[in-house]
């Protein structure tokens, strides 16, 4: 008997030319078919690549993640503009991004190529610009930098300081020091903590200068009229032991924090850096620890509120005590803005950034 069976049809690929459509008929006919009667004798027009959405696209890779993105918005930015001209058109050549998460990116990108509804824009976080601005600054994207300092500019500075002293932004860090400086209410130690120790100790001198002035003042009054100021009573006899390093109130209160020192002792020694005219140094914080260093200076501002407050700008003080710092955050600051008049950081010879 003859087999029967037959081998399974084979479908090869085929692939049409692409549909053209007649505006003058809903027809569509394909492009190797000839068109009606009344067009047929139309040349056929050369095709061109619009100029602004004829898209080319870029891929980075960053951590472990492949990007592929219109390359328009990269071209914005002087220190990748050359990279992406050289190539990194697909996965095989990819533009390797470092000191970048995957996050960071993806939110960078969320602001540069919105996927949402065009008519609904993305409410991003105070840590969504962070990032921004972090990235911003270090591709040199001047105008999102700039959104960013905008954008970010409503937070508090307890969210601007950092960034400020990270990515230039010199009137936010001014700003901050001046109103910490002139303030009526003491910083706290979380607050603290965020200033760093150096610029904590600065701005307690700068807030204690007047009152200390204002003290002055007033014990020379009291003292005319014969009068003790209330602020200097004496300490009690019975914790004399420490005389001895009375000139030294820091290494008195290390000593009074030494296991099977009596708790009084230290409370003592406390009093008399309180009670002391000079401000703390800080080397003696550097001694004493932040915690510990913030609450001696209250102290100090409290015990000196009691005298008349004297207003007097800070604006002064903060230039001549933070002057380093500010120059350094200003010239940071100048090294992004120089782009704007045409300047350009050289591209690395590597795809790595």
């Amino acid at each position: 008997m003859e087999d029967q069976s037959q081998d399974p049809p084979v479908f090869a690929p085929s692939f049409r030319p692409a549909l053209r459509i007649s505006l003058e008929s809903p027809k569509l006919f394909l492009a190797e078919d000839p068109l009606p009667s009344n067009t047929a004798s139309t040349p056929t027009p050369t095709t061109q690549k619009d100029a602004a959405y004829y898209l080319e696209f870029l891929t980075f890779l960053v951590e472990d993640c492949l990007y592929k993105v219109p390359k328009y918005q990269f071209r914005k930015s002087t220190v990748l503009c050359e990279i992406i001209a050289s190539g990194a058109k697909n996965e095989d050549t990819p533009v390797v991004l470092q000191d970048v998460t995957k996050g960071e990116f993806s939110t960078l990108l969320e602001l540069m190529y919105p996927i949402s509804d065009p008519l609904q824009h993305r409410d991003f976080s105070h840590g969504d610009w962070a990032v921004i601005l972090k990235l911003a600054s270090q591709w040199m994207f001047s105008e999102l930098r700039k959104l960013a300092i905008t954008s970010l500019s409503s937070h508090s500075w307890m969210v601007k300081v950092p960034l400020a002293r990270a990515y230039g932004a010199r009137e936010w860090l001014y700003s901050a020091y001046t109103d910490l400086a002139s303030r009526g209410t003491s910083l706290t130690i979380d607050e603290a903590r965020v200033l760093g120790l150096d610029a904590t100790v600065i701005l307690f001198a700068i807030r204690e200068e007047p009152l200390q002035r204002n003290r002055h003042e007033y014990k020379r009054g009291r003292e005319s009229k014969g009068q003790n100021d209330p602020y200097e009573n004496g300490v009690d006899e019975e914790f004399k032991d420490l005389e001895s390093h009375k000139g030294d109130e820091v290494r008195n209160i290390l000593m009074a924090k030494q296991p099977g020192v009596p708790a009084e002792w230290l409370r003592t020694a406390y009093i008399r850096l309180v009670k002391r005219r000079r401000g703390i140094w800080l080397v003696e914080a550097k001694k004493l620890g932040l915690e510990t260093t913030v609450r001696v200076c209250r102290a100090r501002e409290n015990a000196l509120g009691t005298y008349p407050r004297e207003y007097r700008s800070s604006n002064l003080s903060i230039e001549k005590e933070f002057e380093v710092e500010l120059q350094c955050v200003a010239m940071n600051e100048a090294n992004y803005d120089r782009q704007l008049l045409g300047w350009r950081m050289p591209a690395p010879e590597t795809l790595v950034i």
